[in-house]
């Protein structure tokens, strides 16, 4: 199939309320995300837990799972888990944690640390293995909720 370079994808995330009544974790989503023109997508979920370790410290836990499926017909499971410590007095996030997929050996390491510049914009420096080598990337985010 030819494609023209541009592209298309919908996703959702919804949480999944009252999950800290039933398991350790604090909080869950479900991730779906479809994407017409590579012709696959995948369903998700994240749990995870936070703990205030001063007033200007936190720590939180992220454990997610996902089933990525394509128009072949294949399927790649992926799971991931992260602890992230997060500075508030000068927004600045740390972050290292390790992912594995479905066919490969082992868990790929990844490292990162994103910063709040001013508003919704941040940028965000990542360091992560890819069992070939390491991907290092260093992207600004603006974030928007309405």
């Amino acid at each position: 199939m030819a494609q023209d370079g541009s592209g298309a994808a919908a996703w959702a995330h919804a949480p999944v309320p009252g999950v800290s009544r039933v398991s350790i974790w604090q909080q869950a989503s479900v991730d779906v995300r479809i994407d017409p023109l590579e012709e696959r997508g995948r369903v998700g979920t994240t749990f995870s837990r936070e703990w205030r370790v001063t007033d200007s410290l936190s720590a939180r836990v992220t454990d997610s799972y996902g089933l990525v499926t394509s128009a072949s017909g294949t399927e790649q499971w992926e799971t991931g888990k992260a602890m992230s410590v997060d500075v508030k007095p000068t927004q600045t996030s740390f972050s290292v944690g390790a992912s594995s997929q479905s066919g490969e050996t082992g868990w790929q390491p990844s490292v990162s640390a994103t910063q709040k510049l001013f508003g919704p914009l941040t940028v965000t420096t990542s360091f992560a293995g890819t069992g070939d080598g390491l991907n290092r990337s260093v992207t600004a985010g603006f974030r928007h909720t309405w």
